[in-house]
């Protein structure tokens, strides 16, 4: 689990220097509809989602092999 929050970090990485903002930048605009929905724009905002549950699971995992 945890390369694959590697790899979404990556993709997330790659988008935030591509269009020259972080993600938290990214998401606040593109709700507050500063930014038109593209393609590319559709795919970070899936990352940043995939990025949230997979950092989820591995907590929730950590947990349970803690407990």
């Amino acid at each position: 689990m945890s390369f694959g929050l590697q790899k979404t970090r990556q993709r997330l990485d790659e988008f935030e220097r591509q269009f020259g903002m972080s993600s938290e930048e990214f998401e606040r605009r593109l709700n507050a509809g500063e930014l038109d929905e593209t393609v590319a724009f559709t795919d970070w905002r899936m990352e940043l989602g995939m990025a949230r549950l997979l950092a989820e699971q591995y907590q929730t995992l950590q947990e349970a092999q803690m407990g």
